[in-house]
């Protein structure tokens, strides 16, 4: 019980430390604390006997659950910023090129003669 009482705290702290770097916008340490965090919720499933008998285990429990579910929310809402930057960029980039040189993008004049009319 108490090494499963140590993942909890671990897994608590990494959610935790995930938290605070979508508060802060750091989504490449996000990322990297998803790996660790999969890591020790892949050891705990090796450990086997799971205690849900105690008290203090379903609060630490249940206060993963609820910042983890938090934590894909702000994710989604930065992760879909970040597209929409993107496609601003990229449309700017699109037209900007236009604007640098208007003459670029045009085709060729041509001259047109009528047959019918002579010089």
């Amino acid at each position: 019980m108490e090494k499963q009482r140590e993942f909890y705290e671990k897994i608590l702290d990494v959610t935790k430390a995930q938290k605070e770097c979508l508060e802060n916008e750091k989504l490449e340490e996000f990322e990297a604390l998803i790996d660790v965090r999969g890591e020790l919720i892949e050891e705990f499933s090796k450990m086997g006997d799971v205690v849900k008998n105690d008290e203090n285990l379903n609060k630490m429990r249940d206060e993963i659950v609820e910042i983890h579910a938090q934590n894909i929310q702000n994710y989604e809402v930065l992760r879909d910023a970040v597209k929409g930057k993107l496609r601003t960029l990229r449309a700017q980039k699109q037209f900007g090129g236009v604007y640098a040189n208007p003459y670029n993008s045009l085709a060729e004049e041509g001259v047109f003669f009528d047959k019918r009319h002579k010089f």
